[in-house]
């Protein structure tokens, strides 16, 4: 697991003809298409929820500080981590809207 804010690679592009090196700043943020789902939606609070539907449907809900965990599918995920405070999310993820929905009424 990496920090979601912070240096995480560099870029060298070599130029083959003039036989220089150019390096390029640094990459600095890395966050997953759930966890900018969640970021879009704003939910930045402890128990906040988005829900995403496309080919699949992710449902999202913070967790704040703590990783939290479950035998049924749902997995934790490392969501932001910037000024040395953590925080995660809960992802539900299912490959067809309609046996999500089923699953909410469970």
């Amino acid at each position: 697991m990496s920090h979601s804010v912070g240096e995480v690679g560099r870029l060298t592009v070599i130029n083959y003809l003039n036989f220089h090196q150019k390096v390029l700043p640094k990459c600095v943020v890395e966050i997953g298409d759930q966890q900018a789902s969640i970021f879009g939606a704003g939910c930045f609070k402890n128990k906040e929820m988005s829900c995403t539907m496309g080919t699949g449907t992710f449902l999202h809900v913070n967790t704040g500080c703590e990783p939290a965990s479950s035998c049924s599918g749902i997995y934790p995920l490392n969501w932001m981590d910037y000024s040395l405070n953590t925080s995660y999310i809960l992802e539900c993820g299912m490959h067809d809207v309609v046996l999500f929905c089923m699953w909410l009424k469970i």
